[in-house]
């Protein structure tokens, strides 16, 4: 849409609201070379999130897009993975952990 890359690009699912209709994701790059921003997290492809290369988790460029836009769901992170990703996210958003 508009200036993004036209293509198919992997994402990591981080909340769908309202159900079926929103969701938010954080995409991914195969292009190595986006480990050296800040906020970003290499994903090892394996058989559990059936990425086909390793990828590049972009926490920075986290957004919400319509549930139309989306294929297939490919598979799921590591929970080692997932645990990267939200530490990640806190502090790019700057969450406490308590109130």
């Amino acid at each position: 849409m508009g200036t993004e890359t036209k293509k198919q690009r992997s994402c990591v699912v981080f909340q769908t609201f309202p159900p079926g209709q929103l969701v938010t994701i954080i995409p991914c790059t195969t292009t190595k070379s986006a480990k050296r921003f800040p906020y970003t997290c290499e994903i090892k492809a394996s058989s559990s999130d059936n990425l086909p290369k390793d990828s590049i988790a972009l926490i920075f460029q986290i957004r919400s897009l319509s549930m139309t836009r989306f294929g297939n769901k490919q598979g799921n992170v590591t929970m080692t993975t997932w645990k990267k990703i939200l530490g990640l996210l806190k502090d790019y958003l700057d969450i406490a952990e308590t109130i």
